[in-house]
């Protein structure tokens, strides 16, 4: 691992990330949602819906999921820190998140947004693997 962060390289020619899809699928999401409602004074209709006094989905993925994606990419994607060794594991939780979401949408009966979170689950598993695969 040590050689990882200092080499700069993960031991496999070309093999660098942008960040993963995730942050720049759910961030115009969010904010188109959020945006409106703020610039409004409004309540987002998605919110008033559940009748909680804020989306605790919102919270989480903008304050930290989206976030240690971006960090993550640009470390992989710069090789100069440690910070490059959160990105197998964000790919891994990217993937696992996106397949139960998948499982859920499924059951609620949304089958085209089943299939593209299982894409993006077997998308991420692909980059998960091979950047586990460069690592060893």
């Amino acid at each position: 691992m040590q050689e990882i962060c200092t080499s700069g390289s993960v031991g496999a020619p070309g093999l660098k990330s942008r960040g993963h899809p995730t942050s720049a699928l759910h961030s115009p999401l969010w904010m188109g949602q959020l945006v409106p409602a703020a610039l409004t004074g409004s309540v987002p209709a998605e919110l008033a819906a559940t009748g909680l006094p804020t989306n605790p989905v919102h919270v989480l993925d903008l304050a930290f999921i989206l976030p240690l994606h971006i960090i993550g990419g640009i470390a992989l994607w710069r090789m100069r820190t440690v910070l490059a060794l959160i990105g197998p594991m964000l790919l891994v939780f990217g993937a696992l998140m996106a397949g139960s979401i998948a499982f859920l949408v499924c059951y609620m009966g949304n089958v085209g947004l089943a299939i593209v979170m299982s894409v993006l689950a077997l998308v991420s598993t692909a980059f998960a693997v091979r950047v586990l695969t460069a690592l060893r």
